[in-house]
């Protein structure tokens, strides 16, 4: 768990998913040669630089406001205020004990911290731990007095100033607002008001929410507003994903915080993956289903594209496969490389077909990707450079 700022993005944009947190899972295909793994299961939470963060933002106050109005999803927490410099930090354990696993995240995010109070906490949790998720809030509580939770199976607030206010939020899918919906009725959902111009930490569950939708229809009612967060990974079915905010946990749905006052959001994604065969149109899906890559099951091209890889990708092909899905759908002309890259959260071996991290659509481009741990971190690096330079 974390009390850093960490996956960001602009307003016109996707939610970038957290891949470098990525549970355990394990799922086959006849048509593979081989199963497709993710790393073992853990607890964890990424992090940033601290230096490089006290570069930008030297000092900030921030304020957990208490809002006294009734609203529906949003629960009302204590005032408090704090100044000092902006620390982030952040702690991985791989106890496979969750209260262990808490203790050894905290303990290392206190060392971090020098003693200082942490005031938001964004944790990730690896689906070994759903059996004990209904205890981690508590756990977290008993360890991080005083701090907000926010966080999902499966990172940050960055700013500067005098004043923060934080607003916490759930939405399930029958309290979220069509994407057509009026921004008035968006406003009301969430309880933030437009003119405070919030930023948006949001943490989606993909399996019970279409999150394009829902940033749709934020980036209507908040033009203006950044969207970064991520989405909760894990689960192989609608329920099986967490989400965490406060002292509640949930199954479905959408935890955010909205952050207003005198902040600055900066939003950087680095997707970190490349493509492997060539661009296709999704021709048959329902919901996050994928039937049909160019008229023929998706699993019939990966086992093409298994036998035409190197040793190193084929490596890579078992325990970090993606999907790319294309960006700006309204185009005419598709662009390569434009993709935001979505998980593989199941496979059907008797039909062919793939589960996505994704609501997909009909005549969408789609690209199988790899990711590797040197592609990601030249990606960054040359992200923050580019923004350092800016």
């Amino acid at each position: 768990m974390s009390a850093s700022p960490g996956s960001r993005r602009s307003p016109a944009t996707d939610l970038p998913s957290d891949r470098n947190a990525l549970p355990s899972r394990n799922t086959s295909a006849s048509n593979l040669p081989g199963e497709l793994t993710l790393p073992r299961a853990r607890l964890f939470t990424p992090g940033d630089s601290e230096e490089w963060a006290s570069k930008l933002m030297p000092h900030y106050q921030r304020r957990v406001h208490e809002d006294a109005r009734s609203r529906r999803g949003i629960a009302p927490g204590p005032t408090a205020c704090h100044r000092s410099v902006m620390r982030w930090a952040s702690a991985l354990s791989e106890d496979p004990g969750t209260p262990q696993a808490v203790a050894e995240a905290v303990a290392a995010l206190r060392r971090e911290l020098g003693g200082e109070r942490a005031d938001l906490v964004v944790a990730f949790v690896s689906p070994h731990h759903r059996a004990a998720a209904a205890d981690i809030p508590a756990l977290v509580a008993a360890e991080l007095p005083g701090a907000l939770l926010v966080g999902c199976t499966g990172g940050g607030v960055i700013g500067a100033g005098h004043e923060v206010e934080m607003a916490p939020f759930h939405l399930d899918t029958t309290d979220l607002p069509a994407a057509s919906a009026p921004p008035p009725t968006w406003h009301a959902a969430i309880g933030v008001a437009p003119q405070a111009r919030p930023k948006f930490l949001l943490l989606a569950d993909p399996l019970t929410l279409d999150a394009g939708a829902l940033l749709a229809g934020l980036d209507v009612a908040y033009p203006r507003s950044s969207k970064f967060g991520g989405l909760a990974s894990g689960g192989m079915a609608p329920g099986a994903n967490r989400l965490f905010l406060r002292d509640e946990v949930f199954r479905s749905g959408i935890v955010g915080i909205a952050l207003s006052g005198n902040l600055r959001v900066e939003t950087i994604v680095a997707q970190g993956c490349r493509p492997i065969g060539r661009p296709m149109l999704v021709t048959r899906c329902q919901g996050n289903v994928l039937f049909e890559l160019d008229q023929r099951p998706p699993l019939e091209w990966l086992g093409e594209l298994h036998g035409a890889l190197p040793p190193r990708d084929r490596e890579l092909f078992r325990h970090s496969l993606f999907l790319g899905l294309e960006m700006k759908e309204d185009e005419v002309e598709y662009r390569a490389g434009e993709l935001l890259v979505r998980n593989l959260v199941g496979i059907d071996r008797a039909s062919g077909t793939i589960a996505v991290g994704a609501h997909l659509k009909q005549l969408q481009v789609a690209q199988f990707l790899l990711r590797d741990a040197r592609t990601a971190t030249e990606d960054l690096t040359r992200l923050l450079e580019r923004y350092r330079a800016s």
